[in-house]
């Protein structure tokens, strides 16, 4: 018996694509809500779950490399009135060893761009840094130093012979260990830098907050720090790349409601070069495409994809 509606599936290719869109999209009155609603949702995480952050520097080397693209969990410290920093619900408090994306809090042109580094010290910590090395309440943190075999395997990490790899634990970081680098030549400074602070400011450390320091103190600074206590609702933070940072020990504290979020893990990592990024937009797109193209013929970087951020 012929059917009775043979126009029913005398193309089932547009049957079949008919049936997706309204999976996706509903009836054709409902179309422009259903888009509404997926746009509202997309906002909605956006603000309060995940944001995307790209890694245009170094100073994290080799825990995040130039080119690494994260998620930031917005929800792990605070649920905030959206656009605006103040908390609606405090979830938990950032820890020591977590990776964070703040706004700049330091003066200039960079004053709330957004910069990524590692909590070094919490609200109450007692910190000083020693030969470039955190202390807290007078104990070091352990650095033990990682051999070249394994710097090896590290995904896409350029590692220059006469640099330091090493794992370092923070006490109640989320995480025992992570991955941190130091630089050969800037070591064969640590004697000079103590040798000039004490022969200027009488002491073998330079203030934390200490503005009027001369050119060559402030590159003592970095890893001379006299011992100072974090305040309420601020922290401490500094690079992996310890010696090529512009951290806290440049720009002082980073308040609470300056904390973005925790990175969290690697959702796409391309070969890109920092000049490559900060360049105009459209050059800098420009790179990021062809970057892109690139990506799926690079192992190693696509080995970084899914990695988790300790």
């Amino acid at each position: 018996m012929a059917d009775k509606n043979p126009s029913s599936n005398t193309n089932p290719i547009k049957n079949l694509g008919s049936f997706f869109k309204r999976l996706l999209f509903g009836k054709k009155k409902e179309s422009s809500s259903s888009f509404y609603w997926l746009l509202a949702l997309i906002l909605f995480v956006r603000w309060a779950v995940v944001e995307p952050f790209k890694i245009p520097s170094g100073s994290m080397k080799p825990t995040l490399l130039i080119g690494d693209h994260l998620f930031v969990s917005k929800s792990g410290y605070d649920i905030r009135i959206p656009f605006t920093k103040k908390s609606l619900l405090k979830v938990s408090d950032p820890k020591r060893g977590d990776v964070i994306v703040f706004r700049f809090p330091g003066p200039g042109p960079m004053h709330g761009a957004f910069y990524i580094k590692r909590i070094i010290g919490v609200p109450g910590d007692v910190i000083e840094v020693r030969g470039g090395v955190p202390f807290l309440n007078d104990k070091a943190y352990e650095q033990i130093p990682v051999a070249k075999e394994y710097i090896e395997k590290i995904p896409a990490f350029d590692f220059w012979d006469g640099n330091y790899v090493l794992k370092e634990k923070i006490p109640g970081a989320r995480y025992e260990e992570h991955l941190m680098q130091r630089y050969g030549r800037a070591l064969g400074y640590l004697a000079e830098g103590k040798a000039g602070l004490e022969a200027q400011l009488g002491k073998p450390c330079a203030p934390f907050q200490s503005d009027n320091l001369s050119d060559e103190l402030k590159f003592y600074k970095i890893n001379h720090i006299c011992s100072f206590t974090v305040p309420d609702g601020n922290y401490f933070v500094m690079g992996d790349n310890r010696d090529d940072s512009q951290d806290g020990r440049f720009f002082g504290f980073v308040e609470r409601p300056e904390i973005m979020g925790r990175a969290i893990g690697i959702w796409l990592s391309v070969p890109l070069e920092g000049w490559q990024m900060q360049r105009p937009f459209f050059e800098a797109t420009y790179h990021f495409i062809v970057s892109i193209f690139k990506t799926p013929f690079d192992k190693e970087r696509v080995a970084r994809i899914g990695t988790a951020i300790k």
